[in-house]
Parts: structure tokens; C-alpha cells; sequence
């Protein structure tokens, strides 16, 4: 299971590589439009690694999140239960390792309810819970 791979930022460096290159060797048309063209790709790359949802990766033994700031590794295998924490900011909350952890949250193209159903279908020792505790 996978949602929002993204573009990487080599691409809006590459980018501003080849307008400086364009630029050394003079100012004319194809400049300018480099210059638009740069422009719009960096803008929108920054536009949304601000707007950017959670990015979440789902393996045989491992959940990896990926947000803008840092990315999180959880072994499935000490996923012991599962709660849909927040309906509407799509916060799945576990017992990870006799800890309770917030999974994953803000996932850009699927929905908590979605994830939280693959969880507990595809791996049978995830439970769902209403209420986590350390003790269960």
C-alpha cells in the first residue's frame, strides 16, 4: 500500500542548474522563458512541501511514514492495536511496543478508515481497539 510519493527536490535543483547555464551564455529569448519556467517549478514545489500531506508505505514487515520533517520506521510485528484516533485529520493511534504512538496522520490520498481496514485485514495479530492502553 502506498500514497503521496512525491517530487524529489534534485529535480528543482537540476532545474535552477540549467537556467544558470542558460544564463552564462547570454540573455535572450530561451532565457526568459527558462527563467518563467524555473520560476513556476520551484513555486510549486514550495507550495506543496508546505501543503504536503504525510507520505505512508506499507510492507510485508515494516509501516514507514514520511512526513516533510522527518520519515518513521514501525516493525508491523510490534503493532499489537490499532484506533482511528481523529476522523476528521485521519489520526491512527497504536500500541507500538507497549507504547501508545501515533501512527500515521494527514495521509494525502487515502483515507484512516482505509489504512486502519488494511491493517487489521492484512495482518490478523493487529486488533482495533476504541480505547489504548499500555496494559492490554
Amino acid at each position: 500500500m502506498k500514497a503521496n510519493i512525491t517530487m524529489s527536490p534534485w529535480i528543482v535543483f537540476l532545474f535552477i542548474v540549467i537556467m544558470v547555464l542558460f544564463l552564462l551564455q547570454g540573455f535572450d529569448l530561451i532565457d526568459v522563458i527558462t527563467i518563467i519556467g524555473v520560476v513556476l517549478i520551484v513555486t510549486y514545489y514550495v507550495l506543496g512541501f508546505i501543503r504536503r500531506k504525510d507520505a505512508l508505505v506499507i510492507t510485508d514487515d515494516k509501516m514507514i511514514v514520511k512526513t516533510p520533517i522527518k520519515t518513521r520506521e514501525f516493525d508491523i510485528k510490534d503493532i499489537s492495536m490499532v484506533q482511528l484516533s481523529s476522523r476528521e485529520s485521519g489520526v491512527i493511534k497504536a500500541l507500538y511496543k507497549n507504547e501508545v504512538v501515533t501512527l500515521c496522520s494527514n495521509i494525502y490520498s487515502r483515507k484512516a478508515e482505509d489504512i486502519l481496514q488494511y491493517l487489521i485485514t492484512t495482518f490478523p495479530h493487529i486488533k482495533e481497539t476504541h480505547q489504548l492502553r499500555k496494559d492490554m
